[in-house]
């Protein structure tokens, strides 16, 4: 199996897998072939657009295991 992105501007991207990385809504407007799944659809013309964060950190160790955390932080009052 294969994913071919096709760019404006008419650069061509082939690849295994493909990783979007934008907002639900943002993904929404991308024109995919074969289409979303039903729920997916939904989603992305229903969720609507937030101040929202992700971010990913690879360390050597899971330190924070030692401590009984899942390394999972959300925050809705400021910055994390």
């Amino acid at each position: 199996d294969s994913v071919t992105v096709h760019c404006r501007g008419g650069r061509v991207a082939r690849g295994r897998r493909v990783i979007v990385a934008l907002s639900p809504t943002l993904a929404g407007r991308i024109m995919y072939d074969p289409p979303l799944s039903g729920y997916r659809d939904q989603l992305t013309q229903r969720m609507p657009n937030s101040a929202a964060m992700k971010a990913f950190f690879v360390y050597d160790e899971p330190f924070w295991r030692a401590e009984g955390l899942n390394g999972q932080l959300i925050s809705d009052v400021g910055p994390a």
